[in-house]
């Protein structure tokens, strides 16, 4: 992160900003409805039941996007998000007012289209990670990936993938390191927040600062996750 001067104020500014492809804030700024995108080429978020700006819960900002146990927030499936063959970075800050026993955090795929998509998804106390390609689908770290997480907390995570390694972290601890062949297929669905594109799976808690990256993986290390919301420049 680099920074510029405007008068005598400093300003955080991302060099890798141009290939943000989805950057949401979660901050309340019309309406409780409205999920604005802050990247560069603004996506439509839709948000249905009880996806909503929520001030209950924030990690940075005044608000952050709430799920309920009957929300979601969707947008259109796009180029900017077409991962196939390319590196990318996928990260967000996430809480959890209950234990689901199944419930997408964020998904790219349908439901029953086990051989396209990624779906991070609590189940119980413990976080997981599955990816699918057109060759097939398979899970990351083969199950657990984080170890238990509670109620009540904020945690980050982040998958960055660079070749054919991905990575996996955790509150900016290296969680996890694998190889696979197998590239994420591009969905056709919508991508979603809280639950996957057919409305399935949900989990009741707040998403913050979600942010994709497409084209570099930003984080092959331990890294100490950001103190501040995201620049926007």
């Amino acid at each position: 992160m680099s920074w510029t001067i405007t008068g005598t104020q400093k300003t955080s500014v991302d060099p890798l900003f141009g290939s943000v492809s989805i950057l949401l804030h979660g901050n309340l700024v019309t309406t409780s409805t409205n999920i604005v995108d802050s990247s560069p080429a603004p996506n439509t978020v839709t948000a249905s039941g009880t996806a909503v700006i929520s001030t209950a819960q924030n990690k940075f900002g005044e608000a952050s996007i709430a799920s309920g146990t009957s929300g979601q927030a969707q947008w259109p499936s796009s180029s900017a998000f077409n991962f196939t063959g390319v590196d990318f970075t996928i990260e967000f800050w996430y809480y959890l007012n209950a234990l689901p026993s199944e419930g997408a955090i964020f998904a790219t795929r349908a439901s029953g289209a086990a051989t396209i998509g990624l779906v991070f998804y609590q189940a119980s106390s413990t976080l997981y990670l599955y990816a699918g390609s057109p060759a097939g689908g398979f899970d990351i770290a083969n199950g657990p990936v984080f170890g238990t997480v509670s109620t009540g907390q904020w945690y980050h995570i982040a998958l960055t993938r660079s070749a054919n390694t991905y990575r996996l972290f955790f509150n900016g601890t290296l969680a996890n390191t694998f190889t696979s062949s197998l590239i994420l297929g591009f969905p056709s669905n919508a991508l979603s927040i809280s639950g996957q594109a057919d409305g399935g799976q949900k989990f009741n808690g707040y998403v913050d600062e979600f942010r994709i990256t497409k084209g570099v993986a930003r984080y092959q290390a331990a890294f100490t996750p950001q103190s501040a919301p995201f620049p926007d420049i």
